[in-house]
């Protein structure tokens, strides 16, 4: 089990990893061929601080313990 899209994935992020990031939906809906979801991030900041949030997103996705919790308490 995972997590359901990429919306869920950045509700996750930012209640975990205290990162905020943009789902796909955010920019309008699926093309035809889209498989995947995604989610985007913003680089209008400064280097430090993209560091800063990747380093929280890898930290919070490397807690595989943290992210099946997490994933029971969604449901």
């Amino acid at each position: 089990k995972g997590f359901r899209d990429a919306m869920h994935l950045a509700k996750y992020l930012l209640e975990v990893g205290r990162v905020a990031v943009l789902g796909r939906s955010f920019f309008g809906e699926k093309l035809p061929q889209e498989e995947n979801e995604y989610i985007r991030l913003s680089y209008a900041t400064n280097q430090e601080l993209i560091k800063e949030g990747l380093k929280r997103i890898e930290t919070a996705l490397a807690d595989k313990d943290s992210i099946e919790k997490w994933l029971a308490s969604e449901d």
